[in-house]
């Protein structure tokens, strides 16, 4: 089963950078999380990343994930995510996704552009949500250094501590299932979110994110 689909323009030209992340058209790298809900109970398992010089995200909740990366074969895009994100949401909350067949895209949404500062150079990344739902409440062990926390939360009680690209993705994630009152309160801090991303988008002539609420 392929992952996602392939054929979107700006998912073309990808390339391989010296690092090993994954690139496309040399001015942004591919990224992947995965949204992890218990049942249906609207609580997803966070992350917070260790502290970082100039990371927009500190002290911030994220969904497990990371950058797509490549250990060197000729495999498809499909392939390298899955063996990346495997790789990050078990270093980052113990969770095993050999287990879990049910892994699938989030649709229906343009990528979501997140911004930060590694060695010293702004970097840009298109990050590409996926969506898990499991049946037990697992306790999540972060077993990597950039993780110091992963704990199950509602994103309704605690929007503005998400990081700007991981509210997006919750929100299109949850919105169908929050009730009028719950969308007036996250609407706030979402249409902050909305604008980083589209200043992001904008400087890698990407697709600009779209409002839950459109």
């Amino acid at each position: 089963m392929r992952l996602l689909d392939e054929s979107a323009p700006w998912l073309q030209n990808m390339r391989v950078a010296a690092d090993g992340i994954v690139c496309g058209q040399g001015q942004f790298g591919i990224g992947a999380v995965l949204v992890i809900e218990h049942e249906r109970s609207r609580r997803l398992l966070f992350v917070k990343k260790a502290y970082r010089l100039g990371f927009e995200g500190n002290d911030q909740f994220a969904c497990p994930g990371g950058m797509v990366r490549s250990n060197g074969e000729r495999t498809s895009l499909s392939s390298k995510i899955r063996t990346s994100l495997a790789e990050r949401v078990a270093a980052e909350v113990s969770l095993d996704l050999q287990s879990y067949r049910d892994i699938a895209p989030l649709e229906g949404q343009p990528p979501v552009i997140a911004a930060y500062i590694a060695k010293g150079q702004r970097r840009r990344t298109v990050i590409l949500p996926f969506v898990l739902t499991i049946s037990q409440l697992v306790a999540p062990c972060a077993q990597d250094s950039t993780v110091y926390d992963a704990q199950w939360q509602e994103p309704i009680n605690l929007w503005a501590e998400i990081t700007p690209t991981n509210r997006l993705i919750a929100a299109y994630y949850l919105w169908s299932r929050l009730s009028e009152t719950e969308r007036a309160r996250a609407q706030p801090s979402l249409e902050e979110a909305l604008q980083q991303s589209t200043a992001w988008a904008s400087e890698v002539q990407l697709p600009f994110p779209v409002a839950p609420w459109s």
